[in-house]
């Protein structure tokens, strides 16, 4: 929420049960978010996404996670979104318009995802490689999401620590310093 406009970040994978929607699970929870998995409409549906990207900025989402994107993703909406620290767009069932802040993370999973438009320069993709065709039969000695929620703060104070060192030594340019 500190952040003026929103970050973008798609992971995508060769194949499904690669751990996609469980890294944005795990980010959302570092967020301090229980992430809230909305399904991506299509990419004939830019309508549709636009009046989603609305209301869940209106409700305050600090974490928006469009889940089980399929194919190219090239939205207009999401590209203003990604840039502007606001974003407009009409309240469904009235005749007026609503303003309201773009300082979400964004995050988008699927698989073979393919960014069109001004989306390669706004969003950052992740590609996740389980080198397995079965990866759902893989199984794991911990929760990801649970250790995040239970160790959150630690985590977070040494990210903010990292950050610190980062710049006091004079490399924080792009963070605001120099």
């Amino acid at each position: 929420p500190l952040l003026p406009t929103a970050p973008g970040f798609a992971f995508d994978a060769p194949v499904q049960a690669s751990g996609k929607s469980l890294l944005t699970k795990v980010l959302a929870e570092l967020s301090g978010t229980t992430p809230v998995m909305s399904p991506h409409p299509g990419a004939s549906a830019e309508q549709e996404l636009r009046k989603a990207i609305f209301a869940m900025l209106l409700e305050g989402r600090r974490v928006i996670v469009f889940d089980n994107v399929i194919g190219e993703v090239d939205s207009p909406s999401l590209a203003a979104v990604y840039t502007s620290q606001t974003y407009s767009d009409r309240i469904l069932t009235k005749s007026k318009t609503g303003t309201v802040p773009t300082n979400a993370l964004i995050l988008m999973s699927g698989n073979n995802i393919t960014l069109k438009g001004d989306l390669p320069r706004r969003v950052l993709k992740c590609r996740i490689d389980p080198k397995s065709e079965t990866p759902h039969q893989r199984s794991f000695s911990f929760d990801p999401a649970a250790m995040v929620r239970e160790h959150r703060q630690q985590i977070v104070a040494a990210a903010l620590t990292i950050i610190n060192g980062f710049i006091t030594l004079g490399k924080g340019v792009a963070l605001g310093k120099g």
